[in-house]
């Protein structure tokens, strides 16, 4: 996956051809991690070309120094 990115004064390129990239957002501690390679599949059929998402901190440290990522 070797892309060539630039931009010009009218819109974005990816491998000298006109880009214009979608973007949507997944918020992954709401979903089973089960399901985030189909989400995240979804989201691509769907025509996305760019994903964010929130780490909310809160779900990795209830608690002030005690840090938890194992699970869901």
């Amino acid at each position: 996956m070797n892309n060539e990115f630039d931009y010009n004064s009218h819109y974005l390129t990816r491998d000298g051809r006109p880009w214009f990239p979608v973007m949507g957002e997944i918020h992954y501690s709401r979903y089973l991690e089960t399901l985030w390679e189909e989400s995240l599949r979804k989201i691509k059929a769907g025509g996305l070309t760019i994903v964010s998402t929130y780490v909310i901190w809160i779900h990795h440290e209830e608690e002030e120094g005690i840090f938890d990522f194992e699970g869901c």
